[in-house]
């Protein structure tokens, strides 16, 4: 079992008030002005605010229970047809979409993989971007986490 598997019905309460980085991502999403891979998605925490705004959002995540989760948010917020959920590995999938004009790795996600899966992760992205496309990663700050 996942540790966010573990941990996700307790996910949402314990990150409540991390919101700050939304405006950004969706400032940077409508610059890109196309479909969103949202990568380590878990329960829809940047998904549902870019599927409200209007964008097509596929989110993939490793967590059966974090996308469990995710897939409530989207049916309650009746966002179906903005939203696809996909159970994959980040760094070793391949979708059946068009090219994303913005992929997104949010909140710290990228700290989960050790230094030699980067390669993976990475090669695993490129096919899926547009040629001009965009990807956007949230790196931790030392200073935030003292």
């Amino acid at each position: 079992m996942l540790m966010y598997d573990t941990v996700a019905r307790f996910y949402d309460a314990v990150h409540a008030d991390e919101h700050e980085d939304i405006a950004f991502i969706l400032e940077v999403a409508r610059s890109q002005a196309g479909a969103v891979l949202d990568l380590g998605c878990g329960t829809g925490r940047v998904t549902l605010p870019l599927a409200q705004a209007g964008f097509m959002v596929v989110g993939v995540d490793n967590s059966a229970e974090m996308l469990t989760l995710a897939n409530k948010k989207v049916e309650a917020a009746n966002l179906q047809e903005k939203v696809g959920l996909i159970s994959a590995d980040i760094t070793n999938f391949s979708l059946d979409h068009p090219p994303f004009a913005l992929a997104l790795i949010s909140q710290n996600t990228l700290m989960h993989f050790a230094e030699s899966q980067l390669p993976a992760l990475l090669q695993s992205i490129y096919p899926h971007l547009a040629p001009d496309g965009l990807l956007l990663i949230d790196l931790a700050n030392p200073l935030q986490l003292a």
